[in-house]
């Protein structure tokens, strides 16, 4: 019976790997998954500049007026207008580039042109016979409307390319020069495919392309990302996946992230205006109540007996403190252990729960969209993520102690194994030493 089910649970497990394999080696998923990481520095960037203008303390913002006079933030608050209130344009940017990439594509104009036809399917004012685009066009509110034009742009441009007549230049023509003539044809027909979306999306209720992506597609998804239990149910997928070896980000979080983004940027823009911050979940929310592998760490090192436990947790502490868990996940290992990895995935669902609990009901601040490095250690995050509120800093604390208390029973319970595994082997080593030859 015993290897009838371990037969099973191994058919199980193969077939699932190969499955999330082949999600994972998806050729959107890459392209996203090499171009987002791109985006982090503009929001560090725009998180820094955020947190000097409107650091928590009316002491502190008295003294910089003082120093500065009444209008220091504004220069301050100006500088996202070249960081995370474009984020839109950054992204499409990285996304054509990489996909461009893939298809090993020049990739020059396949960027240029889907920063074109973004910006030609804005919405586009007039005002005392000026044309004119909002700013908030090109920000993370429309971020999924550029992933798709970032995707579907260098996708028709490299079908184009080799499926259309191209105008071919004598081979004595520099390349520099007959790349762009070769390309004029599939450009010229990509604008006017362009022009045909702008026109259906006028047409709708919406008015624009981006209005009318956010209102269909994005809607689902964005409620997905906002509400608790979706989100928890992404949680359990990550964490499951990554107690079966596979990157669990990589597969769920990759698809989650540009909505996640975009509530980060609506805290933020809240943030700015001194308004209430409208959602809880954000881009930073899962760095913030995570990191269990690091807890158990802790765990190990306190109690564990086994010289491989403390072995590993030895080595895996720095890293870990930096939220960097594979060394403790392929290490201990957590995957493919139900010792560890039950509790793996269990208390990271618990701590996305209590925490959204402990923000929903005001005991502890939600984070502002300050785009911290997930490789912050905890405490010093939770300050800089909720832009400087003490209480997001207390409660990773609480999370910490919550964490290592809890993985205790679940240490002990493998390192007795371990154990007993140990003294077998050693046994076993000691009786063939000394059975005759």
């Amino acid at each position: 019976m015993r290897e009838q089910f371990v037969k099973k649970f191994n058919s199980f497990r193969e077939g699932s790997a190969k499955v999330m394999l082949a999600i994972s080696n998806q050729r959107y998923i890459v392209v996203l998954k090499n171009a987002m990481p791109g985006y982090v520095p503009f929001t560090i960037m725009g998180a820094i500049v955020l947190l000097i203008a409107n650091f928590p303390s009316q002491h502190y913002l008295d003294f910089m007026a003082g120093v500065f006079g009444a209008n220091w933030q504004a220069p301050l608050n100006d500088l996202m207008n070249g960081a995370m209130n474009i984020g839109s344009l950054y992204v499409i940017a990285l996304i054509a580039y990489e996909m461009s990439n893939y298809h090993k594509d020049r990739p020059i104009l396949p960027v240029i042109l889907s920063e074109g036809i973004y910006i030609y399917l804005s919405q586009i004012t007039t005002v005392k016979g000026v044309a004119m685009i909002a700013i908030s066009e090109f920000g993370a509110s429309n971020m999924i409307a550029a992933i798709l034009l970032g995707i579907i742009v260098p996708e028709l441009y490299h079908f184009l390319i080799g499926h259309v007549p191209t105008i071919k230049m004598p081979e004595s023509v520099p390349p520099m020069i007959a790349q762009p003539f070769e390309a004029l044809i599939p450009i010229l027909l990509i604008f006017v495919l362009a022009f045909g979306v702008r026109t259906l999306s006028a047409m709708t209720p919406f008015g624009t392309f981006a209005a009318a992506i956010n209102g269909t597609i994005g809607l689902p998804m964005r409620a997905l990302s906002s509400n608790i239990w979706g989100y928890l149910l992404a949680v359990f997928f990550v964490e499951l996946l990554w107690s079966l070896g596979i990157h669990g980000n990589n597969v769920v979080m990759s698809i989650l992230t540009p909505f996640l983004l975009m509530n980060s940027d609506a805290n933020r823009l809240a943030f700015q205006a001194g308004k209430k911050l409208p959602y809880i979940i954000t881009n930073e929310y899962f760095d913030y109540f995570g990191n269990v592998a690091f807890y158990m760490c802790i765990a190990c090192l306190l109690i564990a007996k086994a010289p491989q436990l403390k072995q590993v947790s030895r080595l895996g502490f720095i890293p870990g403190l930096f939220h960097i868990s594979e060394p403790l996940v392929f290490g201990l290992p957590i995957m493919y252990n139900p010792f560890l990895a039950t509790e793996y995935v269990l208390f990271h669902v618990a701590g996305a729960g209590l925490t959204y609990f402990v923000m929903h009901i005001g005991l502890v601040a939600p984070l502002n969209g300050t785009g911290v490095p997930w490789t912050t250690p905890m405490i010093l995050h939770g300050f800089l993520a909720s832009g400087g509120h003490i209480s997001t800093g207390i409660w990773q604390l609480v999370l910490a102690v919550l964490y290592t208390v809890g993985s205790i029973p679940f240490v002990r319970a493998y390192d007795r194994k371990l154990m007993s595994d140990n003294a077998k082997s050693e046994r076993e080593i000691n009786e063939s030493a000394n059975d005759p030859v």
